[in-house]
C-alpha cells in the first residue's frame, strides 16, 4: 500500500490510515522528521481507550516530553512518559502512554492488565530496535513481545530507514524530497580546524561523534566547551575528565554522540554539520541508516555537511570530495 503526502509534515489523518485493528503493519515513512510520531500523539482516541508509543532511545522520549511541557497548547491528549528517571508510577489520567523500550518491558505485566483498553500502538524507529538488539537483550524479538500482550490492538512499526530485505506493508511517498550534498573528507585534523573557524565566526555548528578526542579538541583557551550536549553518560564522563563542560541549550554549537542520532531536533537556520567516523574503531563505525538519521536532526536543513571518515587503511590518500546524495529532511 502506498500513501501520498504533499505537505512538509504528516497529518494525524494520514498517520491514522496506517493502523488497522488487529494487524501489525510495517511502515516506511521515507523521510526523517516528517512528524509521524507527532501526528500519532495528536490522534483522536476512542472513549475510555489509550494509545501507546514506544521508542528504543531515551532521548526520543525526553524530547517528546520537553515539547509536551513547553507547548501544551499543541496537544489535546493527556500524555505520560515512562523512562529510567521518570517519576510516573501508574497509567491513570492519561490518553497516551509513551515508553522507552526497557520501561515497556519492565512494566509488561502492568500493561497486560490494560490490554483491552489499548487502541493503537506505535513502535517508533524500529530499525534501531533491530540494530541494538545485538547488545540490548530486552530488544530481542521486541515486536513479538509487544504483539504478545496487545494482539487485539492496531500496531505499527515505523522507520525512515528500513533494514534491507525487511517487510514493508505501507510506504509513504512524500512530495518534499530536496537534494543535498555531502562533502567527504579523511583528514580529521583539517576538519577540526574548519569547525574551529566556524565557531570563531559564530556559525551554527553541529558535531556528531563518538570520540572524546574530537570533542576535547573543541575546548577554548580556558579549557571549556560551551554547547548543547547530547552524549551518552559514559562518553560525557570521559570528556568531563579533561575539559569543563558547560551545557547551554541555546548555544550555537551542538555536540551529539550516537545517542542523538534519533529523536533529537536541532532548529538552527543555517547549520553546518560535521559527522566523524573511524572504520578502525567499532565504537566509531556506523550503519548508513545511522548517518541518514543523524544528518536529518537539523530540521531546517543545513548549508554545509561534511562526513570525515577515516578508513581502515592508513595508506589511502586524504582526499576531499563532494558526494551528492539524496537525503530527506
Amino acid at each position: 500500500m502506498i500513501l501520498y503526502n504533499e505537505n512538509r509534515y504528516l497529518s494525524a489523518e494520514t498517520v491514522e490510515k496506517c493502523f488497522k485493528k488487529g494487524y501489525h503493519n510495517k511502515v516506511d515513512k521515507m523521510i526523517c522528521g516528517n512528524g509521524f510520531s507527532t501526528g500519532f500523539l495528536k490522534m483522536q482516541i476512542p472513549f475510555n481507550m489509550v494509545n501507546i508509543m514506544i521508542a528504543p532511545n531515551k532521548s526520543v522520549i525526553i524530547g517528546k516530553e520537553r515539547d509536551y511541557i513547553d507547548n501544551p497548547d499543541n496537544y489535546d491528549q493527556r500524555i505520560k512518559f515512562f523512562y529510567g528517571e521518570s517519576t510516573e508510577s501508574d497509567f491513570s489520567g492519561a490518553d497516551v502512554l509513551v515508553f522507552v523500550t526497557d520501561s515497556f518491558i519492565n512494566r509488561y505485566d502492568q500493561i497486560a492488565e490494560i490490554s483491552d483498553r489499548v487502541d493503537k500502538v506505535l513502535i517508533d524507529e524500529v530499525h534501531s530496535i533491530h540494530q541494538q538488539s545485538v547488545y540490548r537483550k530486552n530488544l530481542v524479538n521486541f515486536e513479538k513481545k509487544v504483539k504478545g500482550i496487545l494482539s487485539d490492538s492496531s500496531i505499527v512499526s515505523v522507520t525512515a530507514t528500513p533494514i534491507l530485505y525487511s517487510k514493508v506493508d505501507i510506504t509513504i511517498r512524500n512530495a518534499f524530497t530536496p537534494k543535498i550534498s555531502v562533502l567527504v573528507s579523511k583528514d580529521r585534523k583539517e576538519t577540526l580546524e574548519r569547525i574551529k573557524i566556524d565557531i570563531k565566526n559564530n556559525e551554527d555548528v553541529v558535531v556528531f561523534t563518538n570520540s572524546s578526542m574530537v570533542i576535547n579538541s573543541l575546548k577554548d583557551y580556558k579549557g571549556e566547551i560551551r554547547a548543547r550536549f547530547e552524549l551518552g553518560d559514559s562518553l560525557k564522563g570521559s570528556v568531563a575528565k579533561k575539559v569543563t563542560i558547560i551545557d547551554d541549550y541555546e548555544s550555537n554549537l551542538t555536540i551529539a554522540s550516537s545517542r542523538g542520532f534519533e529523536g533529537f531536533d536541532i532548529h538552527y537556520d543555517n547549520a553546518k554539520v560535521y559527522f566523524f567516523e573511524d572504520r578502525a574503531s567499532v565504537y566509531e563505525s556506523f550503519f548508513i541508516s545511522n548517518l541518514y538519521q543523524a544528518l536529518n536532526r537539523t530540521r531546517k536543513g543545513a548549508v554545509y555537511i561534511e562526513l570525515c571518515r577515516q578508513e581502515l587503511s592508513k595508506n589511502r590518500k586524504n582526499d576531499f570530495k563532494d558526494l551528492s546524495w539524496y537525503w530527506f529532511w
